[in-house]
């Protein structure tokens, strides 16, 4: 399953290093930090609101099916 959320701290760690402007810095490829992005743009929510969320949540946010 290519689709599959490997690891929800990847998400959150691409999210917050996008909002610092630092996403160039993760080991997940730029393709997969858009995509997560572009999502979250379109969710239209904060760093602190994703933050708080737990990874089962985010999973859900991110899975294959919203995206």
């Amino acid at each position: 399953m290519a689709n599959k959320i490997r690891d929800i701290s990847k998400i959150r760690k691409a999210i917050k290093f996008y909002c610092n402007g630092k996403s160039k810095y993760l080991s997940i490829s730029r393709n997969t930090v858009k995509k997560y992005i572009s999502l979250f743009k379109v969710l239209e929510l904060s760093f602190e609101v994703i933050n708080e969320k737990t990874d089962a949540e985010l999973e859900l946010l991110f899975s294959p099916t919203t995206v």
